[in-house]
């Protein structure tokens, strides 16, 4: 036993292919997508998306929402049966990415693989149907890769070329976590092999290749890019005014005392952990936190509904992908990560009665 330990922690291979297969027995377990479109206001623009993929209709002048040629990705529902596979892949490769990046951000805040597991199937355990994953997804990348950049030996321009092409799939797939993707990962690029203008110009090159790529494999003309940029954008800037509402069901303003009090336990933290970092980290690390809690806070509270348990999960996961200089911090910011989490457990059901119900992975979390 003890000599599997032992390679275990000298292989670094070894560690990465059991965190892969360790979150996806996580997302396997935890994760119930529901295939059947059904009625409703959410459903129906959610089977328009598929129905808008499968005809290749174009974004722009036959379609115009928030969500782009590839919004379909994320709701994996049997509308037709080549939009379903797809959407179904995807969200379970982002699902998998983002309990893998907690669980690999858990253990090196804490030293032990132990509460990496916990943390990993607790946060996959609250996404739920409603999670905007990949947004948040390329914010907490950004943040873990500036502080610690994937430097290669070789091949040194292909991080900063795939950190911009998952942007620009971001906004493929949802404006505005595509400018969020693009803002953070872009930050993120900077840091990544030669430093500088030199890597935005791999990031640009990346961005550009994908966009054009998945905008063209999704039948859509060239010509229509500007006039889908256009009225998305106006769509967007309207959704404060359009989509504003208070589910009568939430009760007091208890997700407003846990949301700003985990994004002070974020400010202390980050203060703590930056300290000793240089100004360019310290500056792109502020703008990607700052960023990251504006978005969210819109997010949780114009439509303040079930999306809340998404923004409250975002600010629990924070403190997690921060570099603490000792070992005990590390476990006081799983500590100030439990504020969120618990947070946005409580927060996907808003019936009181039904809250932490005990059946299923979110109730045994």
């Amino acid at each position: 036993m003890n000599e599997l330990v032992q390679r275990w922690r000298a292989s670094r291979r070894i560690r990465a292919l059991t965190l892969c297969a360790i979150a996806v027995v996580i997302v396997i377990a935890t994760w119930y997508p529901s295939p059947h479109p059904s009625a409703g206001f959410d459903p129906s623009w959610q089977i328009a998306l598929h129905l808008s993929a499968a005809e290749r209709m174009d974004f722009g002048t036959d379609v115009v929402f928030t969500y782009g040629p590839l919004g379909f990705v994320l709701f994996p529902q049997t509308v037709t049966g080549t939009t379903w596979a797809i959407a179904f892949v995807v969200t379970f490769l982002l699902r998998v990415a983002l309990v893998l990046l907690v669980i690999g951000a858990t253990r090196r805040a804490t030293g032990h693989i132990l509460p990496a597991i916990v943390a990993g199937f607790v946060c996959a355990a609250t996404l739920g149907p409603l999670i905007t994953i990949p947004g948040m997804l390329a914010a907490l990348a950004a943040i873990v890769l500036i502080q610690q950049p994937a430097r290669l030996r070789r091949m040194s321009w292909l991080v900063a070329s795939a950190l911009g092409a998952a942007a620009a799939l971001c906004l493929l797939i949802k404006l505005d976590s595509g400018v969020v993707a693009t803002i953070t990962l872009g930050l993120a690029a900077w840091f990544q092999g030669p430093r500088g203008m030199r890597a935005l110009g791999q990031f640009a090159g990346g961005y550009i290749v994908a966009f054009l790529a998945g905008w063209l494999a999704t039948g859509n003309p060239l010509s229509t890019i500007g006039s889908w940029l256009g009225w998305s954008r106006q769509m967007v800037s309207g959704y404060t005014e359009g989509a504003m509402f208070t589910d009568a069901r939430v009760g007091p303003g208890w997700h407003f005392t846990v949301f700003f009090s985990a994004l002070a336990l974020v400010a202390i933290g980050a203060w703590w952990a930056w300290r000793g970092r240089t100004r360019s980290e310290r500056a792109a690390l502020w703008v990607v936190l700052g960023l990251v809690c504006w978005v969210e806070f819109k997010h949780g509270f114009v439509r303040h509904d079930t999306h809340v348990a998404g923004t409250l999960l975002t600010l629990g996961l924070l403190p997690l992908m921060l570099r603490w200089p000792r070992r005990y911090v590390g476990w006081l910011a799983l500590a100030a990560a439990s504020v969120g989490l618990v947070g946005a457990l409580n927060a996907m059901d808003l019936d009181p009665w039904q809250r932490l119900e005990p059946t299923g992975a979110r109730g045994f979390a």
